[in-house]
């Protein structure tokens, strides 16, 4: 298969010449932030307000950005032919994996089990 086979959003992925230094630069940058910075403020708690307020204002940021970007297929954000497809597929996916981890917590650390909704359930 050649790269010009390729769907545009997969063609890009990677450190090739296509990619402009100044866009490598960011991705790094941004890498650094969202994947190291932003977690070790959480880790080590020394972010003075809400995490579920940072992930929300991500989130909100994000969807922001890839609403406003003229390249992003906005169709694609909203697939839910593509979830009729393959929910199925989901599904069998999820339930056997929540079983099997279900069964893993009670074996090795059962006191865990649904411990956050009985210690702090409007959390």
């Amino acid at each position: 298969m050649k790269r010009s086979d390729l769907p545009r959003e997969i063609r890009y992925i990677g450190w090739t010449k296509e990619v402009p230094t100044i866009k490598k630069i960011y991705l790094v940058i941004e890498f650094f932030f969202l994947f190291l910075f932003v977690p070790a403020l959480i880790f080590y708690e020394w972010m003075p307000f809400s995490k579920i307020g940072v992930l929300l204002g991500f989130t909100v940021f994000c969807a922001i950005i890839l609403w406003y970007d003229k390249s992003f297929n906005t169709r694609k954000l909203w697939n839910f032919r593509g979830l009729q497809k393959s929910w199925r597929g989901i599904l069998l996916r999820f339930i056997p994996a929540t079983v099997i981890l279900t069964l893993i917590i009670t074996m090795l650390e059962p006191y865990m089990l649904f411990n956050m909704v009985r210690e702090d359930f409007y959390t």
